[in-house]
């Protein structure tokens, strides 16, 4: 079992074994490679696959915060949350609070959270 301190990879989840990932393809167009984070590229290749499949859930939704965790500037992550958020009624309190501490940590993207905390 992969794992990187307590983290456990999307992978290595019982949970997510009916999603294949979805690798990034920049089809070689690509001036530099970043050197993303094992967690980064497992997340978001899980992230790439439910995106396509429009899937809409509470798994969704973990992910989504792990993704925006990760990456706060992510509109794409910022945009399914909203919509997993309609579709399984969240808890709106819990939400504005994940947001808020978003905001306080990351203040260079409050524009995107705070955009988000509008619509709920």
């Amino acid at each position: 079992m992969s794992t990187c301190g307590k983290h456990l990879f999307y992978r290595d989840r019982k949970e997510w074994n009916d999603i294949t990932p979805v690798p990034q393809d920049d089809n070689g167009r690509h001036i530099v490679n970043i050197a993303y984070s094992e967690e980064f590229v497992d997340a978001h290749d899980y992230f790439r696959a439910v995106l396509l499949k429009n899937e809409l859930s509470e798994r969704t939704f973990s992910l989504t915060s792990e993704i925006l965790l990760m990456n706060p500037a992510n509109y794409t992550a910022w945009e399914y949350r909203r919509r997993i958020i309609k579709e399984i009624s969240s808890d709106l309190n819990a939400e504005l609070r994940f947001v808020g501490s978003l905001i306080e940590e990351y203040s260079k993207n409050y524009q995107e959270a705070r955009s988000f905390g509008r619509l709920l």
